[in-house]
């Protein structure tokens, strides 16, 4: 059964590499289809978005294997969808964020990690 919630019109794609190394040397061809790498502080993920800063269309997440960067986003997300309460918890927290910080991406998605890695916890402990 599908459970829907409140979000922004952006895609997330999550891809596991082998390498960051491999997916480094990529980067333009990327760019040449709209793709922009954001250079962050984080050795988990290299991350890409696509479309203007205003009106993102697309986030790419690339997470090397092994690392359960991506496999968490699943899981998240899988557990979403099995339990529609804390679906409406995340939609409700996201709704608040939205209000908060609507010019401020990196505080709302920082705001949201300490509710995401919480479900993923719940989630592998119920495996």
């Amino acid at each position: 059964m599908l459970t829907t919630i409140f979000a922004k019109p952006i895609i997330d794609i999550g891809v596991i590499i082998a390498s960051f190394d491999k997916a480094k040397q990529r980067a333009v061809a990327l760019k040449e289809i709209g793709y922009i790498f954001k250079e962050e502080n984080r050795t988990d993920r290299l991350f890409f978005t696509k479309g203007p800063e205003n009106k993102r269309t697309h986030y790419l997440h690339v997470g090397e294997a092994g690392s359960g960067y991506i496999e968490n986003m699943v899981i998240f997300r899988d557990y979403l969808k099995k339990h529609k309460d804390i679906a409406k918890e995340y939609e409700i927290l996201k709704k608040k964020l939205a209000d908060l910080y609507s010019e401020d991406r990196y505080t709302y998605t920082s705001k949201k990690e300490k509710f995401i890695l919480s479900v993923i916890k719940k989630a592998k402990n119920n495996f």
